[in-house]
């Protein structure tokens, strides 16, 4: 039988190393967690850090990521018809570059047949 004494000794050799396995197996769970919530952590400070977060909010600006978002129909409030959103919505879009002010002149031109007009023969009221 081992004695107490190298039990002991065994014990308090093991300490660090069982340390360092138990650290990298943490962090392997943490990032196995952000993960499933199809989160991407770029450093070991903020997996620690998402082990506090219950709700993760993003904008979807394209400040965090790229979409491809695309107009796909026009809404109009009361009093307003769609083909009078549509078509205000295209002159407001016209100078729009994004991908989504593209859609906009791409959905108004094909669902309500509003053609592109030149900015400069428009005149304010």
């Amino acid at each position: 039988y081992i004695s107490v004494t190298v039990l002991v000794a065994l014990f308090v050799t093991l300490i660090p190393t069982t340390i360092g396995a138990l650290l990298s197996a943490i962090g392997i769970a943490g990032m196995d967690r952000l993960v499933r919530f199809n989160v991407l952590a770029m450093s070991g400070r903020a997996v620690e850090a998402a082990g506090d977060v219950d709700t993760l909010l993003l904008d979807k600006t394209g400040t965090i990521t790229l979409g491809n978002r695309q107009a796909t129909a026009f809404r109009p409030v009361k009093g307003v018809t769609e083909q009078e959103l549509a078509d205000a919505a295209q002159l407001a879009s016209l100078a729009d570059e994004t991908p989504e002010g593209r859609s906009i002149v791409v959905l108004a031109k094909e669902k309500y047949a509003i053609r592109a007009r030149d900015m400069a023969t428009l005149h304010a009221a």
